[in-house]
């Protein structure tokens, strides 16, 4: 992306940034549209995205701690779960550990189609990155952790 016509390097790295995060989106949009066709249940971008943090925990998470890690509130998490759960990607069961709360895990379903999702985030990184060497990595991941850190926390997070 070229930048605007009189803007300097710092101007454009929002823009570019913008746009970036535009086009992956797009590509994630893209293909939960293609696994939809293929039978898969409709997901958006934010079911997919609690759909794989899910998958990264087999132990199963609280809805507590889904609300903690997303930054969504109680009333939206339940929603999205009300949904992942009514076509069968998601369930609860009693914690072992403590018989009050409830774990929410992924059924054999929302893995298979987590796995699905993995594999193509996967192909659209590799695609990302092309071109890239492993010290190019690496200092990108770096640069986009302290431009992270220079946002300093969000309203939510005070």
């Amino acid at each position: 992306m070229a930048p605007v016509k009189g803007s300097t390097a710092r101007d454009a790295v929002l823009d570019q940034l913008q746009a970036l995060m535009f086009a992956v989106r797009g590509r994630l949009h893209q293909a939960l549209r293609e696994e939809a066709g293929r039978g898969a249940p409709t997901l958006t971008p934010l079911e997919l995205r609690l759909l794989m943090g899910l998958g990264r925990r087999d132990s199963g998470l609280t809805q507590a701690e889904l609300v903690q890690r997303s930054g969504r509130d109680k009333a939206q998490m339940t929603r999205l779960l009300h949904g992942l759960e009514q076509r069968g990607l998601v369930e609860r069961e009693p914690d072992p550990a403590d018989r009050r709360r409830l774990l929410l895990r992924l059924t054999a379903d929302g893995r298979a189609l987590r796995d699905t999702m993995e594999a193509r985030r996967r192909r659209l990184v590799a695609g990302l990155l092309a071109g890239l060497g492993d010290d190019e990595v690496q200092q990108l991941g770096v640069l986009l952790g302290r431009l992270h850190d220079n946002l300093g926390p969000s309203a939510d997070e005070r």
